[in-house]
């Protein structure tokens, strides 16, 4: 959801910008022409007193004509460029911006029709494409039935952009994703594989209300069998682009299925603030594992998970979320990889032996704390750092359950993290 916003955020603050210069010259001009009534005519007759200055200088008095001049005709001349280009020529110029984009950053965008508003701020485009290919991280090729959006254009000139709806009808195509090593450096299995090219993309919007029905979706990932992802339906308000996953898994509902696993989010007012629910059951677990780059998520084989999390948050702009997590594993085992790294195994292997020597189903309920700030300019919930408190919220559970401490879990943990620490400084010592 994310993207498909991001990528027609970009498109609205294009199209605006020759609306955004009109709008500063003809301030500019406003400004120009009361300056020299004000000054020029109410103080005119006032001669100068004691040296000070004196407003109804001449040369003072013929800058501010050229100036309101030179702007008043940019601003009828651009003015005109607005109305010809929004009346006449107001399609081929959306095809041209989208042309732009594309050279700037790789992303091409068609459509067989659009319709609009420069004035109005109205956007309705009809049989969207949108397509990413090439050596990139995350690559689409993607088709928009309808799209349609309004946007305040005040809100371009000062502060964040602003949309007050925008609506999205069927979502079709591929989504590739390029897998992420088992040792890679901690920083680069926490970015998702954002790049400089996607952070162009990255402008602050707030769109009051989106709307997405209709999302068909087959997403690749090296190595992994392809998934499908069907959305029924998204509905998010208000949704911020700097926050675009927290709003998009906790001020959202979305209905859809993935494989033939039901996914559901689920959220209300509860007066002060929000309550939402996650629920998922019967989801394969490998799915997890392949999606989740956590260990020993991602060591699961077979068997399926419910899950089942519920939290509560005060709307103050700075939430604290309540979470309850309920985790069952129905006939999972694990797998732990040969050429897994020290830290991984002292973390996860815990995990994965009690697993393993269950029988029956593995149960699981813990709860957790997040604060909103952590989801801030992040590009999922692995880089807000969720699955860490899960893993961790897991071994807790575990150690409670195996009549274990939590103590002797965390010393575990921090003996592999301090001999990881030893070796790293031995090995710098060498170098030296």
């Amino acid at each position: 959801m994310e993207l498909l916003i991001a990528l027609i955020a970009e498109l609205i603050v294009a199209i605006f910008v020759p609306l955004i210069v009109l709008i500063v010259e003809a301030v500019f001009s406003f400004i120009a022409f009361v300056s020299y009534h004000l000054f020029g005519h109410v103080i005119e007759a006032r001669p100068s007193i004691g040296g000070k200055f004196n407003f109804d200088h001449p040369l003072l008095r013929k800058g501010l004509v050229i100036v309101s001049a030179v702007f008043g005709v940019l601003f009828v001349l651009g003015l005109v460029a607005i109305f010809v280009l929004n009346t006449f020529l107001f399609t081929p110029t959306i095809r041209w911006i989208s042309d732009q984009a594309y050279e700037q950053t790789g992303i091409e965008i068609g459509f067989d029709d659009v319709d609009g508003s420069f004035f109005g701020g109205a956007l309705d485009f009809s049989n969207l494409k949108i397509e990413r290919r090439g050596d990139y991280p995350t690559e689409y090729d993607l088709t928009v039935k309808t799209a349609a959006l309004n946007i305040d254009i005040t809100s371009l000139l000062f502060g964040m952009a602003s949309l007050s709806s925008l609506t999205v009808d069927g979502v079709k195509g591929d989504a590739w994703t390029k897998a992420i090593a088992e040792n890679a450096p901690e920083d680069a299995s926490k970015s998702e594989g954002i790049t400089s090219e996607d952070a162009k993309l990255r402008r602050a919007f707030r769109i009051d209300k989106v709307d997405i029905t209709n999302v068909n979706l087959t997403l690749h990932k090296e190595g992994v069998a392809a998934l499908s992802l069907d959305v029924e339906s998204i509905d998010s308000a208000p949704f911020r682009s700097e926050f675009a996953v927290f709003d998009t898994f906790f001020r959202s509902n979305i209905k859809g299925r993935v494989n033939d696993s039901v996914v559901l989010i689920m959220t209300q007012n509860n007066g002060t603030g929000r309550s939402t629910q996650w629920a998922i059951e019967d989801f394969p677990a490998e799915l997890v594992g392949h999606y989740v780059e956590r260990a020993p998520f991602h060591w699961f084989v077979g068997g399926t998970i419910d899950l089942d999390v519920r939290d509560e948050w005060e709307d103050n702009g700075n939430a604290e979320i309540d979470m309850d997590w309920r985790l069952a594993l129905k006939d999972v085992r694990v797998v732990t990889p040969e050429n897994v790294g020290f830290v991984n195994r002292a973390i996860a292997g815990p995990i994965a032996n009690y697993i393993n020597s269950r029988d029956d189903d593995v149960d699981l309920r813990f709860v957790l704390v997040m604060n909103e700030e952590k989801f801030k300019t992040k590009s999922s919930l692995s880089a807000a750092g969720l699955w860490d408190a899960v893993v961790d919220g897991t071994a807790k559970a575990i150690a409670e359950k195996s009549k274990s401490t939590t103590e002797e879990v965390k010393e575990g943990i921090n003996n592999a993290v301090d001999f990881f620490e030893g070796y790293l400084n031995e090995q710098r010592k060498d170098d030296e």
